[in-house]
């Protein structure tokens, strides 16, 4: 049948129109597709919809297009749970062509500490590690259970209701134009006045937190304000910029940690190893680094990666280095120890905790927040403070448990 229909192709009369002709072609056309796909299922293959995207024109032609190409690793900031990832399907209609997304599928959250499947595995034996959605089969179910907790206290912004009027505040700062926001934050949430024109005695804790909020905010509007840089910034840019001036007033109005920054060593005893962070707290009561800083970047990648590894084996070594001053300390008492790890990624900053779970070392992800760089971003200032607050009330349960160290 091919051998005749190339014949009546090769000698059809030339004086036949140009319509039988163009239908003609036409066949000719859909007869080799027809050939061509019964070769393929003779030969076994199994063509699907996803390897081949068969796209129709307006002369009714058929493109096939293959669509097999191989999965790219992701670089947006959320990246797909599983490895089935559908391709678009596109349409193609004379000179325009259509393309329709696949359904977006639930996502985790990249630009924060993360740990990958085959390093959990690794550290099983002496770590239990909870500072994301995924973890190790040998988690144990409380740890799981107190992330999922954390998880939604960070939700209902639980240590900001604990402090109801700097939260008003807060909120009442956040609505107020640029241009009149620096006026509001020091004529509003006195001792005399709450912001609302009431008069109310508030306590210390109260008190600072509305004074942490008025700080930090008022930096914020100079960040918001300064003319932009004609060139492109350091990748050191957003840790200077927006964490370090967070924990520089979080430490002279508390006044419990004292921070320091860019490349500092830790205060522990290693032989023949220098052990820096980007940044470290240290409590002031008792000379114990109590809060490591770590800087991945403007950009989330491997070096995400990497520091997440690197603040998991530190505050081991800090707490293991306390362990060994504080000997006559029981064991049970020291379990409620915690040392606090924050790990910024781009402008999203993580703040986890470590501690002694029975056999194990375990970490833990209190809390996670983006620190607000532009004032259409401002509204992040909500959890960013709720992290703060956050760290505030595990530091000052870190401070009562002193007394209980030191008195064993």
């Amino acid at each position: 049948m091919h051998t005749d229909m190339c014949k009546l192709a090769k000698h059809r009369p030339s004086s036949a129109s140009n319509r039988t002709m163009a239908m003609l072609d036409t066949f000719m056309n859909m007869f080799k597709l027809s050939q061509r796909n019964d070769a393929v299922a003779d030969a076994g293959a199994s063509v699907t919809a996803g390897q081949y995207i068969k796209t129709w024109n307006s002369n009714g032609k058929v493109d096939v297009n293959n669509y097999s190409a191989p999965q790219q690793p992701t670089t947006s900031k959320r990246e797909q749970p599983d490895s089935s990832v559908q391709e678009p399907i596109s349409i193609k209609k004379g000179k325009k062509e259509f393309s329709f997304a696949p359904q977006l599928k639930p996502s985790v959250s990249t630009e924060k500490s993360r740990i990958s499947a085959e390093d959990q595995r690794t550290l099983a034996p002496l770590y239990h590690v909870k500072i994301s959605s995924n973890h190790a089969s040998t988690t144990p179910p409380d740890l799981i259970d107190a992330y999922q907790h954390n998880i939604e206290n960070q939700a209902r912004n639980e240590s900001l209701r604990k402090r109801p009027k700097a939260y008003a505040f807060l909120k009442s700062a956040l609505e107020q134009p640029l241009a009149e926001l620096r006026r509001f934050l020091w004529t509003n949430g006195s001792d005399k006045d709450d912001g609302d024109g009431e008069n109310s005695d508030k306590d210390d804790d109260e008190a600072k937190a509305i004074e942490l909020i008025r700080v930090i905010l008022t930096d914020f509007t100079l960040v918001c304000e300064k003319p932009p840089y004609p060139r492109g910034t350091n990748e050191r840019t957003p840790f200077m910029e927006s964490l370090v001036p967070l924990f520089k007033a979080y430490s002279a109005i508390y006044g419990n940690v004292s921070f320091i920054w860019g490349e500092k060593s830790l205060s522990i005893c290693v032989p023949d190893a220098s052990k820096l962070m980007d940044g470290i707290g240290n409590c002031t009561l008792d000379n114990v680094d109590r809060i490591l800083v770590e800087s991945s970047g403007p950009k989330d990648g491997s070096h995400t990666d990497d520091d997440t590894l690197k603040l998991i084996e530190y505050v081991s070594l800090s707490m293991r280095n306390e362990m060994k001053q504080l000997e006559q300390a029981s064991r049970a008492t020291f379990e409620k120890r915690r040392i606090f790890a924050l790990h910024m990624v781009g402008y999203r900053l993580t703040l986890w905790s470590a501690f002694i779970h029975h056999h194990h070392w375990a970490c833990l992800q209190e809390r996670t927040a983006v620190i607000p760089s532009t004032w259409a971003t401002r509204k992040h200032w909500l959890q960013c403070f709720e992290l703060i607050f956050c760290l505030a009330v595990r530091d000052m349960h870190e401070l009562t448990m002193n007394e209980s160290l030191t008195n064993y």
